[in-house]
C-alpha cells in the first residue's frame, strides 16, 4: 500500500481541509480504515430549507457578494432578478471591477455586465420564463440587451 502515499506537494494549494483529506487518505491506504468520530451534539445547528425569495438579487450590495449568492443559489432556487418585466435566471456570474448606476447594464457584448453598489457583476449565463439556459453571447443574439437598461 505504499505506492498509494500521497504527498503533500502533490497539491498546488496548500489549504488545511487538503491537508486533512491527505492525511485521511494516507490512514486509509496504510491501515486500510478510517476510525469514526461521533459529532458533538451540542454543536449541531439546523440550516433552514432556502426559499426561492432568498434568491432574489440586490444590485446595491458588492458584485463580489452578488456572485457569491449566484454560486450558492445554482441549481437551486438559482439567483435570480427582473429584467424587462421577466424573471431572469442568472446562473453563472463573476465580479470584476467597474462602476456605474446598481443594476444597470453597463456592458453586452460576450457577457451581460451589471452595476452593482460596488464593482460589476458579469453575467455569464442567464435564463428567461420558458427559454433555456444560455450563455450570455448566444443570449444577446436572440434578445439584445441595450447598455442603460435596468435589472431590479
Amino acid at each position: 500500500h505504499r505506492d498509494l502515499h500521497i504527498e503533500a506537494h502533490s497539491f498546488p494549494t496548500r489549504r488545511s481541509s487538503d491537508l486533512l483529506m491527505l492525511e485521511a487518505m494516507n490512514k486509509l491506504a496504510l491501515d486500510g480504515d478510517l476510525p469514526s468520530i461521533a459529532q458533538d451534539e451540542s454543536l449541531v445547528t439546523y440550516a433552514e430549507k432556502l426559499q426561492k425569495s432568498e434568491a432574489a438579487i440586490d444590485w446595491n450590495q458588492s458584485a463580489a457578494q452578488i456572485s457569491k449568492q449566484v454560486r450558492a443559489f445554482n441549481p437551486f432556487p438559482v439567483a435570480q432578478a427582473i429584467l424587462n418585466g421577466e424573471i431572469c435566471r442568472i446562473w453563472m456570474a463573476t465580479a470584476k471591477p467597474g462602476v456605474g448606476v446598481a443594476g444597470q447594464v453597463v456592458c453586452a457584448q460576450e457577457t451581460i455586465d451589471v452595476a452593482c453598489g460596488e464593482g460589476v457583476l458579469s453575467i455569464e449565463e442567464l435564463q428567461l420564463p420558458g427559454g433555456k439556459r444560455l450563455k450570455a453571447k448566444d443570449f444577446l443574439v436572440g434578445k439584445p440587451v441595450p447598455i442603460g437598461t435596468q435589472f431590479s
